[in-house]
């Protein structure tokens, strides 16, 4: 599965994405979060499964 242009998704829709992979899928996830076109006050979903990958390293 591969989710392109991931910085103008939203955290609600970037769950969904991740939350929705079944066992052994491999997916991709591209984007570019100085890119993003989303209204202001919205964050990204890129920029949140980001925050969130790291706090788990």
């Amino acid at each position: 599965m591969i989710l392109d242009e991931a910085q103008n998704v939203t955290a609600a829709q970037m769950k969904m994405f991740l939350t929705r992979l079944g066992e052994n899928v491999r997916s991709i996830v591209n984007g570019d979060i100085t890119q993003c076109d989303l209204p202001s006050g919205v964050r990204s979903g890129l920029s949140d499964a980001l925050a969130r990958f790291e706090e788990d390293e």
